[in-house]
């Protein structure tokens, strides 16, 4: 893996131990709704910081965080974190068990035994760790103290109901003897599976756990623990990426996401698509209703700004001593007028003024914009005296475009000029495109905020390149050009590795580059036009194929769903939902970090609908295309 990768890598908590995660969380409104005790639906795309969620709630996590908040958490949280990863080791163990050469029916009761031991071997760690009185931990969480005597005689009545024999009586080795019993559950596969059927239901009742159901078995495991350590307990069970687990367990868990149990919460992640009978009609509920529902994503950029600065902080803080604000290491995003722009002159459009240059040189070279000013009663070499009402309706919503299209347009000639030869009236006017590989367009604390669109594992990365970038406190504008653009790059690369099932044949990437280019011509290319598309609407008209390619898109953050009010958020199909590119590979396609009017997919291709897959499959610039994203 690449240093640049690292930037979307080194920090997946996945790898992490509870501990590990907790040294640089920064708690965010998810969160505070998540710690709640409720059952909670966490749905985001791959890399969004849902694994890092539930594993704040675990013990050791909560024990070891010295946020500012963390004491405040840790008063109202009054359960215990059981953390129940479905890793792909896991979930191939419940698919391919047996070589996936056994009957339905034996597969399916030694898949539900695994599972089960995956949960009670997570119950069994958690309780234990509510137990283990050696903890050296700062910050000591809702430990209970008991004799050992006690503590055994716990380990000992729950390893019988779950037909567990102990060597030694604690609820460490408990988990451990589940370890092994998950081994054993592959061993009885992969035997049964060279055996004859004749004689395999006997050959499995002889082992009693494959009978087992896991919510029973919790349920009576916690009746024994309350009464063995005289504390009426709560258990909140944190399961991780079940968009990878196959459909049954998804079923069944979010059936649970109604449980009456007092004592049981269920708090559960998933991407956002999955075409699963199981995630089909979920939808956002009202707070009266039985769950919370958590979106990792935001459609306005704005919204994930306070949990980034709080972020960003957090990151100054450790690597300098005290907070540095973002905007004071990054200044602002060229296009955005600040208190000071303003100060001496009561306007930030003041001749010589950045955001006055720039309207003045597109005026100069780009006769559609001048056009459009023109057309309402604007000079750009004036527009200090623009009436205030016409600044905050007109300019200041056009100003990203503008900056944009300045920075790559740099004149309009006309085909006889382009000879050498005076252009005579009517002739046609060609565009001409600068070549920026760093466009310090792309810059300022908004633009690094934008682009990492709250999701702190990107933050993280990308603050670390621009942090060891600074002089003197401050990191140059094309300094943060190239630490973004380079990153853009790197995620597009990921973006074009991405696995495509062989059905699908549409590579991901292509796909969303031609959404690009199509938006950089609206901004770009073409006439000026103060409201261009940048987002897309998934039509009827749109095939499987190209349906399959933008799911997994969504699933990898390329695209961020719009979901209208009280949408559907775990989705089956994707035709008539609304979409925008994610602003990291919006970099990577020069397109503002906007978001703009939707058009359908179909209408950006360009081609009819039928013909769209062939047209993508088809594509001679596909390869060079992609390697320009590395």
């Amino acid at each position: 893996m690449s240093d640049k990768a690292r930037v979307f890598e080194a920090y997946n908590a996945r790898n992490l131990r509870p501990e590990q995660v907790a040294t640089t969380f920064v708690p965010s409104a998810h969160f505070e709704k998540l710690a709640k005790a409720r059952h909670t639906l966490v749905v985001g795309p791959r890399g969004s910081g849902k694994t890092t969620l539930l594993k704040m709630l675990q013990q050791a996590a909560l024990e070891t965080w010295s946020h500012p908040d963390a004491e405040r958490f840790r008063e109202a949280i009054d359960y215990t974190g059981v953390y129940v990863p479905a890793d792909i080791t896991w979930s191939m163990q419940l698919t391919f068990l047996g070589g996936g050469r056994l009957d339905e029916t034996t597969h399916e009761v030694l898949a539900r035994a695994a599972f089960t031991s995956h949960v009670l071997r997570a119950l069994a760690l958690a309780m234990g760790e509510r137990l283990d009185p050696q903890s050296d931990r700062p910050f000591p969480h809702r430990r209970l103290s008991i004799r050992e005597d006690k503590h055994a005689e716990i380990a000992l009545a729950i390893s019988e109901a779950w037909h567990v024999t102990l060597s030694v009586p604690t609820l460490r080795s408990l988990a451990l003897s589940l370890s092994r019993r998950l081994q054993l559950i592959g061993e009885i596969a992969n035997l049964e599976q060279r055996l004859s059927e004749t004689g395999r239901e006997e050959r499995l009742l002889r082992h009693d756990f494959l009978n087992i159901s896991f919510l029973p078995a919790i349920s009576h495991a916690i009746d024994v623990f309350e009464d063995g350590a005289r504390s009426h307990e709560h258990w909140a069970f944190l399961f991780d990426e079940l968009e990878i687990a196959p459909s049954w367990i998804r079923s069944e868990l979010l059936a649970l996401l109604r449980s009456t149990d007092q004592r049981l919460l269920f708090k559960l992640t998933l991407s956002p698509y999955k075409p699963d009978p199981a995630t089909v009609g979920i939808a956002v509920p009202e707070e009266r209703q039985d769950h919370d529902s958590i979106l990792l994503w935001y459609a306005q950029k704005d919204d994930s700004y306070p949990f980034s600065e709080s972020l960003w902080s957090s990151i100054t803080a450790a690597r300098y001593g005290e907070a540095v604000a973002a905007v004071d290491m990054l200044g602002h995003a060229p296009y955005e007028t600040t208190p000071s722009d303003w100060a001496d002159e009561g306007t930030a459009y003041v001749r010589g003024s950045d955001v006055s240059r720039v309207f003045e040189e597109l005026w100069e070279l780009d006769p559609t914009f001048r056009e459009y000013l023109q057309n309402r009663g604007i000079d750009a070499r004036f527009l200090a005296d623009v009436p205030a009402g016409d600044r905050a309706a007109v300019l200041r919503k056009i100003a990203p475009i503008a900056y944009l299209r300045r920075e790559y347009l740099r004149e309009t000639v006309s085909d006889d000029q382009r000879a050498g030869r005076r252009a005579a009236n009517g002739r046609r006017t060609a565009t001409v495109l600068r070549s920026r590989k760093n466009p310090t367009v792309f810059s300022g604390a908004e633009t690094v905020f934008a682009v990492c669109e709250g999701n702190p594992r990107m933050l993280l990365g990308l603050a670390e390149d621009l942090l060891r970038a600074s002089e003197g406190g401050i990191v140059e504008p094309s300094k943060q050009a190239r630490a973004i653009t380079a990153a853009s790059r790197t995620f597009a690369a990921m973006i074009r590795n991405a696995p495509v099932p062989y059905t699908t044949g549409v590579g991901v990437l292509t796909l969303l580059r031609k959404v690009g280019e199509y938006i950089f011509a609206q901004v770009v290319r073409n006439k000026f036009n103060p409201e261009p598309p940048g987002s897309f609407i998934v039509d009827s008209h749109i095939s499987d194929e190209l349906e399959a390619a933008l799911g997994i898109a969504l699933n990898i953050r390329a695209i961020v769903y719009l979901p209208d009010h009280n949408a559907e958020f775990l989705l089956k199909s994707l035709r008539g939902k609304r979409f925008r590119l994610s602003y990291m590979l919006s970099v990577n396609f020069r397109n503002p970090l906007r978001l703009g009017r939707a058009v359908s997919l179909s209408s950006m291709l360009g081609i009819p609908a039928t013909d769209a897959a062939q047209l993508l499959l088809g594509d001679s610039s596909n390869e060079s295309e992609n390697r320009s994203a590395e």
